[in-house]
């Protein structure tokens, strides 16, 4: 491979003779959505084996081919953990812009008052924030 196709670090298991990213053989479960907006890029991440207490998360990456307005990112980002928040988990989410079929291009949009634009879902308050404030809290 290269860099184009994946910039990772990359495993080989013997046993199975197979070569497979590191996400893959961490477990890490993947999945992508197509919304024609955007498209959206879910993983569902852990703790590393051994560290307790064990905690799940999602990590979800929204892809626009070219960057939105400043409210249209904030905007899709919360409805993508409003989406989420069924699942009960923690949820980051991140708003990038590049060619969703080529992860190596994805780059995180810059909010202009400082940071990059991102919210995040809290599971146990079922709020949405984001640069430290509540944008939304969802009813119980």
């Amino acid at each position: 491979m290269n860099q184009t196709e994946y910039s990772g670090a990359l495993v080989y298991r013997p046993a199975e003779k197979r070569i497979m990213t590191l996400d893959e053989a961490d477990g890490i479960k993947r999945s992508g959505q197509d919304l024609q907006l955007y498209y959206v890029d879910t993983e569902e991440q852990r703790t590393n084996p051994g560290i307790k207490p064990e905690k799940k998360w999602l990590s979800v990456t929204l892809v626009f081919t070219k960057a939105p307005t400043i409210q249209k990112a904030y905007d899709a980002a919360i409805a993508e953990a409003e989406r989420a928040a069924p699942r009960g988990l923690d949820t980051h989410v991140y708003v990038s812009v590049g060619d969703k079929t080529t992860r190596t291009t994805w780059r995180q949009l810059r909010d202009p008052s400082g940071g990059y634009v991102f919210v995040l879902y809290e599971a146990a308050t079922k709020t949405i924030k984001g640069q430290d404030r509540i944008l939304k809290k969802l009813r119980p």
